[in-house]
């Protein structure tokens, strides 16, 4: 047997007392600094998150301009690849809207269980500034039909409602503080196929109007919607746009009707449309920036039928920030 060298022997004696220190060390290091736990990042889904979009609008015929939008949160419902499926989502939030005759806002919730489908629930509060066409107030149908009968044109039309309003102030000393609440349930079908598009909105609205003045009145005109209600009022508004998209260019074909169930009123507009996608850039947190242009013509509505048409824009923009 080889002989252990007489410089090893200090180190096999010693072995023992240096082994059990070291073994000491590493428990007291494993103990003292745990190594991190990595956290598992959420690829995102392309929806999931803050979302909402903003629109400046305006119109002759009637007059008018409003800005409007909506901002809350969407959550995916479910992957899906493809594109028939793929734009699911459930959305809330708030929705707010002024104009120089009224202002208000709400919340809303939509359920889009499909790319081409939604249905969505909405709550808004509307109050009218005593200004513009605010406080055209009837008792009853018939005088409110009789009062816009044998017009020449629009603007006789409009005036007759301006001259009435004027009526009205002059009755109460003032024009009556107006409220409404609205109720409203809606579903959307949207489609594109090979450039062709189609978008169809119906909506089931209920409104309860809070105002009051001499005459007792329950009819009232809606600006806005530019139509007349009943103070308590169940509406259906329906538009259906048809076109074809040509790169960043849609040509259309716009339908839009209005009917009051209580005031028995009706509102028809149809022409042709364009919409511009501005760029598919970001403008700071905006996204797909357009310009809708739109000249229709009515075909029902108490004054407005004739050769003059509605003309209408829409500037708007998408703000989507998912995670």
């Amino acid at each position: 047997m080889r002989a252990t060298p007489l410089l090893l022997l200090p180190l096999i004696v010693l072995w023992p007392l240096f082994e059990p220190h070291a073994a000491s060390t590493k428990v007291a290091t494993i103990i003292t600094r745990p190594k991190p736990i990595k956290k598992k990042r959420t690829v995102p889904d392309g929806i999931t998150g803050w979302s909402g979009d903003l629109a400046l609008a305006g119109s002759f015929n009637g007059l008018g301009v409003r800005i409007g939008g909506q901002f809350g949160h969407k959550w995916r419902l479910y992957p899906h690849e493809h594109r028939a499926f793929k734009n699911n989502f459930l959305y809330t939030g708030l929705v707010a809207s002024a104009t120089p005759a009224y202002g208000g806002g709400g919340v809303f919730v939509r359920l889009q269980p499909s790319s081409f489908f939604n249905l969505g629930v909405s709550y808004r509060v509307r109050g009218y500034f005593p200004a513009f066409t605010v406080g055209g107030l009837f008792t009853n149908t018939t005088s409110l039909v009789n009062h816009f009968q044998g017009i020449a044109d629009v603007f006789e039309g409009d005036k007759r409602l301006n001259d009435h309003i004027a009526t009205v102030e002059k009755k109460n000393n003032g024009r009556p503080m107006m409220l409404t609440h609205i109720l409203s349930a809606n579903a959307l079908l949207q489609m594109k196929l090979k450039g062709v598009v189609l978008l169809v909105i119906a909506r089931m609205m209920w409104w309860w109007g809070q105002f009051e003045d001499v005459d007792n009145s329950q009819y009232f005109f809606a600006p806005g919607m530019d139509i007349f209600a009943a103070k308590q009022e169940m509406m259906f508004d329906i538009n259906a746009i048809v076109g074809y998209e040509y790169k960043n260019v849609m040509f259309l074909l716009a339908n839009s009707y209005t009917h009051t169930f209580n005031a028995g009123q009706n509102r028809w507009a149809i022409g042709p449309a364009i919409r511009w996608q501005i760029t598919k850039k970001k403008i700071g947190p905006m996204k797909s920036p357009y310009l809708l242009f739109a000249v229709r013509w009515f075909a029902q509505h108490l004054w407005r039928r004739g050769p003059i048409p509605n003309v209408a824009f829409v500037l708007g923009a998408d703000i989507d920030r998912p995670r």
